[in-house]
């Protein structure tokens, strides 16, 4: 059993199941990062940053936060940034980012809504179901303490180019699970407010989840866990998301098959996808 599993981990086994051997089994490392997950990424440490500073009190004006982003963009932008969309550049995200805060920053001003209990707080706790087990963790972008309706508040920033419905958020698991680790800290808190940032197009979307729902949820991680558990076979799947992917350059799906039959002998047997590709082209491999 794995030390702990996160909502990520699942997806990415459902997405792919050798893209998740090499990430959680063979931990292969990577130096390519799309530039989405890295606009992403400064668009959240902007956000804490500034919200670190709500919750002492301190408002800091939209320049403030602007600033903090390009410091921060400026000072981790790297040359393996990879640009999947042809027609866009690294600037073109850099200007997204930046609207996204802005935008938000114009929408919540003054940011009295609600105290902010934390900020990308890491989270671990327990999803049971059937007698089992498993541990589970995550990260909170912002969990506040709403006064006025007595409730906490669980917020998710997006930054992604798509908005889903009310039924897809509905049934969203990632907020659910944290949903239980706010019980697990805080029992007697029975409701939960989860709601979704979608910053790129300005939009808050809500939900709830009932004790039934979560129980529902929960019957659901551990059988997703246990197909994770019993899996033998890491095969690839080939999609839309493929070209995304850290791996792919290792990815036997991704190799041009005829290009293993031209090596030489025993030249790519430590090759992850060498077996396969061999599979392919009607090459046994040698014993």
């Amino acid at each position: 059993m794995a030390k702990a599993y996160s909502i990520s981990r699942l997806s990415s086994f459902k997405q792919c199941r050798l893209q998740y051997k090499f990430r959680y089994i063979d931990k292969l490392p990577s130096e390519v990062e799309s530039i989405e997950a890295f606009m992403g990424s400064r668009v959240h440490e902007a956000l804490q940053y500034f919200y670190d500073l709500v919750k002492l009190g301190t408002v800091k004006p939209r320049e403030w936060l602007e600033q903090k982003y390009e410091e921060l963009w400026q000072n981790k932008a790297h040359d393996s940034l990879k640009v999947v969309k042809k027609e866009r550049s690294v600037e073109h995200y850099r200007r997204l980012g930046l609207k996204c805060l802005v935008d938000y920053y114009q929408s919540y001003h003054p940011f009295d809504q609600a105290t902010v209990v934390k900020t990308e707080e890491f989270i671990e706790f327990p999803v049971r179901s059937g007698g089992q087990e498993v541990k589970f963790c995550g990260v909170l972008d912002r969990l506040d303490w709403n006064d006025r309706d007595n409730v906490f508040e669980i917020h998710d920033y997006k930054t992604s180019g798509s908005l889903p419905s009310q039924e897809a958020a509905d049934g969203d698991p990632q907020l659910g699970l944290y949903h239980l680790a706010i019980k697990t800290r805080w029992p007697e808190a029975e409701e939960v407010r989860l709601i979704w940032h979608y910053l790129a197009f300005n939009k808050q979307i809500g939900s709830r989840r009932s004790a039934g729902q979560l129980d529902a949820l929960q019957d659901d991680i551990i059988r997703r866990v246990q197909e994770v558990e019993s899996c033998a076979e890491f095969s690839p799947t080939r999609g839309t998301l493929c070209e995304w992917c850290a791996y792919q350059p290792i990815c036997p799906e991704w190799k041009h098959p005829p290009a293993a039959a031209e090596l030489p002998a025993n030249d790519d047997l430590n090759d992850p996808g060498a077996e396969l590709r061999r599979k392919k082209i009607g090459q046994a491999p040698e014993r």
